[in-house]
């Protein structure tokens, strides 16, 4: 009697266990080898949580503003950053001065904006107003450009990706920047975007729709940093040491 009740009841209930730890143990080694790559799933796709690993030998365009040359931050392949308005030099940094200056890159079609990284190294000395850090574009009728990254008064970082449909993405930054040097990164897929901070994952969103295109009433396509390209009322008050752009793969 005892070894059919054991055989009936018990080596089924011993199958179910084992099934049950061999799960946990292969969900537990898939946890450790997330952790140990690095790897934040987006929506769309694998953000690492480094932004070294996003951009890792991919770097296209590198700007130092530690020097001028007549007006002019120089990049080693000749697209150098134009100076519109006033600023100064100060301890390996450039500070724009008023509220009417701001810094252009010419547009690189060559180049796919869509599948595109940023980072700004920054010192940053003001909080408490609305700052652009870096705009592409600006739309002659919906007067705002392609994309563009800033610091909110509250300190947070807000990246804004706009779409042909105005089904836009917006995303913030769960840190709170706060006077000091920091490092912001931004990267722009096909379908998705991210935000990071001194190197580290902070949001990622799935843009909803393809990115702004109506070219023919983008009636200014640079890259302007340190305020917005034709309103200029954005202006970054604090110090810009260097902005690096990659092209992803």
């Amino acid at each position: 009697m005892i070894r059919y009740i054991l055989r009936k009841y018990l080596a089924p209930l011993i199958g179910v266990v084992t099934i049950v730890v061999v799960f946990i143990l292969i969900f537990q080694s898939t946890i450790r080898e997330e952790h140990r790559t690095g790897k934040l799933y987006a929506p769309s796709g694998a953000f690492p949580a480094s932004f070294d690993k996003v951009t890792e030998g991919s770097t296209i365009m590198n700007y130092r503003f530690s020097s001028v040359a007549d007006h002019a931050i120089l990049e080693p392949h000749g697209r150098n950053a134009i100076i519109n308005g006033e600023y100064k030099l100060s301890n390996g940094f450039l500070k724009l001065v008023g509220n009417k200056s701001n810094i252009s890159i010419s547009d690189f079609p060559e180049i796919n904006t869509e599948n595109i990284a940023f980072s700004l190294n920054l010192k940053i000395t003001n909080i408490g107003s609305r700052q652009a850090l870096l705009v592409k574009g600006y739309h002659s009728e919906l007067g705002y450009g392609q994309y563009g990254i800033n610091i909110e008064p509250n300190g947070k970082l807000r990246l804004i990706v706009r779409s042909d449909n105005g089904n836009n993405l917006i995303l913030y930054s769960n840190k709170t920047l706060t006077e000091g040097t920091a490092q912001v990164g931004f990267v722009i897929t096909k379908s998705s975007a991210a935000i990071y901070i001194d190197g580290h994952l902070e949001k990622v969103g799935e843009i909803p729709s393809h990115l702004l295109t109506s070219n023919q009433k983008l009636v200014y396509k640079d890259l302007t940093v340190g305020n917005q390209p034709v309103a200029l009322n954005e202006v970054f008050r604090g110090g810009i040491i260097k902005l690096t752009i990659f092209q992803l793969q």
